[in-house]
């Protein structure tokens, strides 16, 4: 196994992103939907797979592959300190082919969080690129379609980030404000999965405004280079979203 991969292995094992309730006994417990836990050492073991059957109009037949197997680990040794990390095994297996398992492990977000107040969080490492609601809906039993939106595609920007990232939450009666700036540069950084539609350096910011949880508003905006344009060549990314939730709806 390269080194890189064994260091990834040996990182996975600090992960967190959010925290978990701690129950009244101390003792590992499994919970559905969210893994199993260790409440003395605050840490969590997750994860989910994803299988994909292909029906093909030709006569070649169908192709049933894993897509997805994803672990997730998260640590908290520390209330202002978090750790995840997301080790991903990616169109791996298949009907068709067993791909080199060398080629299919990859690091999808391996980063540390440092809560600096109640409102303000630093996030360091390789994360989700936070744009619009679809991207940042990582995992597939979760997401909102079977098939991504082609503006979530990633000849549209990258889907990761490796850099920082500053997040402040504003709360104003009931209302609810998120802002978020991040720096890139996974030219450098990204040492796991650096492809060539990734980003070589990137600016940008977030803000979401929430009202009464029950509608929220979402403008992204993002300047960046990669590595299918020339390095003195920038682009420029804007988006709107808008999300409404009623009951059921």
């Amino acid at each position: 196994m390269p080194f890189y991969q064994a260091l990834l292995l040996a990182l996975a094992l600090c992960g967190s992103a959010a925290s978990f309730a701690e129950p009244p006994s101390t003792q590992p417990y499994y919970q559905w939907g969210r893994g199993m836990s260790w409440p003395s050492a605050n840490f969590n073991l997750g994860g989910y797979f994803n299988i994909l059957d292909n029906l093909p109009t030709n006569k070649q037949g169908n192709q049933l592959k894993l897509d997805e197997l994803s672990l997730f680990l998260t640590w908290s040794p520390h209330q202002r300190l978090h750790f995840f990390s997301e080790v991903e095994l990616d169109e791996w297996l298949s009907t068709a082919k067993i791909a080199n398992i060398n080629n299919a492990l990859r690091a999808e977000r391996l980063y540390v969080d440092i809560l600096a107040s109640e409102a303000a969080t630093v996030r360091i490492g390789k994360f989700l690129t936070p744009i619009g609601r679809w991207n940042i809906i990582h995992a597939a039993p979760l997401t909102w379609t079977a098939t991504r939106p082609l503006v979530t595609d990633e000849l549209s920007f990258s889907s990761h980030l490796n850099g920082a990232m500053l997040t402040q939450r504003l709360q104003f009666n009931d209302n609810n404000v998120s802002i978020m700036v991040y720096a890139d540069d996974s030219s450098k950084m990204d040492v796991f999965d650096n492809s060539t539609l990734g980003f070589d350096t990137a600016l940008g910011g977030r803000i979401n405004f929430e009202s009464d949880h029950s509608w929220q508003i979402g403008l992204s905006y993002i300047n960046f280079s990669n590595l299918l344009t020339p390095k003195l060549q920038r682009n420029d990314l804007l988006g709107a979203d808008f999300l409404w939730k009623k009951k059921w709806l």
